[in-house]
Parts: C-alpha cells; sequence; structure tokens
C-alpha cells in the first residue's frame, strides 16, 4: 500500500495542522506520513 506524504515545515503550527490532516486521513483509510521540509529562511532565524 502507497502512503501519502505530507510535507510540512517544523514549527508547532505547522506539525499541529500537518498531523491533523494526517489523523483526518486516516479516519477515511488513507496512511500518511509526514515529512519535515526545512529551508535556508528556517535555519537563519
Amino acid at each position: 500500500m502507497k502512503k501519502l506524504i505530507i510535507g510540512t515545515r517544523g514549527s508547532d503550527l505547522a506539525l499541529w495542522q500537518a498531523n491533523n490532516t494526517k489523523d483526518r486521513l486516516a479516519s477515511i483509510g488513507i496512511a500518511a506520513e509526514l515529512k519535515i521540509i526545512k529551508t535556508q529562511g528556517d535555519k537563519i532565524l
């Protein structure tokens, strides 16, 4: 079975939103995993 990959930033808000989406997809039988994406801007801050 293939998994949907959800790309997200690592902030608390972004992770909450991505996990909420992942959980909602799981409730209808769609497997998903999170992939945290780090950008140059995230490293500077």
